[in-house]
């Protein structure tokens, strides 16, 4: 067991840190194959149950029934809201009924009208003065507030800057104007993006009281564009780059290189690129409201709970190890923006096609993976563009070529390791 381990975990950290998310299951599954080779044990490869043809079989049927539950929620949400005329005031009346059928599956369909109604106590007096009054200063720390927020001057405690973005943007690009090959993005209802704003800058400009010219528009769109770029430092530039100039003998350089040696895995920037490749893809998927897409960060949340339930005890162990806070970007970038445009409605759908992928197969005993659920329902997510070029085939190649070699490497790794201590000097 000690060689199965050393080499799966050899080949776990390979993996991750070349970017090929790899199933941790399959990779110690592999590394009993490798033992069982070199100490001539039986190896049963029928198509039985906990038969090694099964791991095979679990590369196309994982993926292909997480892809089916993603396409169909993110469906629901696309045509119940999204395409809809009104989509944000859709998206207000909808909004907790996601909420409550998310935590509903994630309690056994248990709490589904307790939700439902704390949803609408808590979260829409949120929601209405933040996405519908704009109100910038408003945090997610003061939903508990609750119907104090429906109040002209609310109670508000650590207030933040009235004078700040109220909305983030989920599509911005931070390396620049998103071009398609001359190819314009694709909106809804024919670019008509007064209906259905794309950014903060957009809203802004629709809003009563804008009074810019073109001119001092472009200024304004190119200096947050500028400013967009360092939203985001990386570790080098935020903790080495202050001390850098400081002696050896000054405790602030000690404790910056500290913090970059605990911190540099978690800081890093997983969402932004500057590949014209990627652009051409993004540019195919469809791009939506950014006020409907905050509020499903928040329904997000809920998914990503019931994703790490579904995950199970050995995946949750090996996601709060030590090596995540080093080599998990890697990992997130793979099934991020480098296979499609990702935003909050996209993130929700993923993550809660998997999610009930996962707890179905535990129910009926099927052996799935959790990393090859995530990337069948990203790409069913992707599919819901209806648009193949929407999607990074070259990387999902890279990515299942990850899966195929899982087996045989941690097993020559594992085996080798065993066959050098079984023939190793003995006193």
């Amino acid at each position: 067991m000690g060689c199965a381990e050393v080499g799966s975990a050899t080949w776990l950290m390979f993996a991750t840190k070349m970017g090929m998310p790899v199933s941790t299951t399959q990779t110690i599954v592999g590394a009993l194959v490798g033992v069982g080779f070199a100490t001539n044990a039986g190896v049963t490869w029928g198509w039985e149950s906990g038969y090694v043809s099964q791991i095979a079989a679990s590369w196309v049927i994982a993926p292909l029934i997480a892809c089916a539950f993603s396409a169909m929620l993110f469906g629901t949400v696309k045509y119940a809201v999204l395409e809809r005329e009104d989509s944000f005031k859709r998206g207000m009346r909808l909004i907790s009924w996601y909420f409550a059928a998310t935590g509903a599956i994630l309690a056994l369909f248990g709490v589904f009208v307790g939700v439902l109604v704390f949803s609408y106590i808590f979260f829409m007096p949120y929601l209405e003065r933040k996405l519908v009054k704009k109100d910038a200063r408003l945090r997610i720390w003061r939903i508990p507030l609750g119907p104090l927020l429906k109040r002209e001057n609310p109670p508000l405690y650590f207030a933040g800057k009235a004078d700040g973005e109220y909305v983030k943007n989920y599509y911005a690009d931070a390396y620049g104007e998103v071009r398609a090959q001359g190819q314009e993005l694709r909106q809804r209802n024919n670019g008509d993006s007064e209906k259905h704003p794309q950014n903060v800058d957009d809203i802004q400009k629709t809003s009563p009281g804008s009074s810019k010219d073109g001119e001092d528009q472009k200024r304004s769109n190119a200096g947050s564009q500028l400013s967009k770029k360092r939203m985001h430092l990386e570790p080098h530039e935020r903790f080495i780059g202050p001390v850098k100039e400081l002696s050896w003998a000054n405790p602030k350089k000690f404790w910056g290189y500290f913090k970059f040696g605990l911190l540099q895995g978690v800081t890093r920037d997983v969402i932004t690129h500057d590949s014209d490749k990627l652009r051409d893809i993004h540019a195919c998927a469809n791009r939506y409201d950014v006020r409907i897409e905050h509020m499903w960060t928040y329904r997000q949340v809920v998914s990503a709970m019931m994703m790490s339930i579904a995950h199970g005890s050995n995946d949750v162990a090996n996601a709060v190890g030590p090596w995540s806070a080093v080599y998990r970007t890697h990992i997130m970038r793979a099934l991020g923006n480098k296979i499609t445009q990702m935003s909050p409605t996209r993130g929700f759908a993923t993550e809660l096609g998997a999610a009930i992928t996962v707890l179905l197969a535990s129910r009926l005993g099927l052996p799935v993976s959790t990393t090859q659920c995530l990337t069948g329902a990203l790409i069913g997510t992707a599919l819901m563009n209806y648009d193949l070029k929407a999607v990074n085939w070259a990387q999902l190649g890279f990515i299942f070529m990850g899966w195929v070699v899982t087996l045989p490497a941690s097993g020559l790794i594992a085996g080798i390791l065993c066959v050098m201590a079984l023939n190793t000097p003995h006193f």
